[in-house]
């Protein structure tokens, strides 16, 4: 969620930027059976761009987080004139949940969505917005 809502407030597009009219985004929480799906609409219609960053980079992998951490992520334009909504949809049942192993000898693992841990690190994460 954290990246997607970053991604639309700091990649407006340039003319709404400039524009006097406060900008705003949505965020939307769904839960659908096992599945979490969630939108960030914002005004601007451009679509979100995947991007390899390099190794230096200290940003750029937003989208590719949310490729990786996602069941499957996209985005629409609701209307010919508003702006898009980008969405992610988590898988939330235990077959799908991912444990990396940190190496041989020991699993690692981390918040995993679902997680009410991680639920309360997102409802944290907004707050702080």
């Amino acid at each position: 969620m954290s990246e997607l809502t970053t991604n639309a407030i700091q990649h407006p597009q340039p003319s709404a930027a400039r524009s006097p009219e406060p900008r705003t985004l949505t965020v939307t929480l769904r839960l659908l059976g096992p599945r979490l799906v969630i939108s960030v609409s914002d005004h601007d219609r451009r679509p979100p761009v995947l991007r390899v960053a390099g190794a230096g980079a200290t940003s750029g992998r937003g989208l590719l987080l949310v490729e990786t951490m996602s069941h499957r992520w996209g985005y629409y334009h609701p209307t010919p004139v508003s702006g898009k909504v980008v969405w992610a949809e988590l898988a939330l049942d235990v077959a799908s949940r991912v444990v990396p192993i940190a190496d041989d000898s020991a699993a690692q693992s981390g918040p995993v969505p679902g997680d009410p841990l991680l639920m309360g690190q997102l409802l944290v994460g907004l707050r702080e917005l």
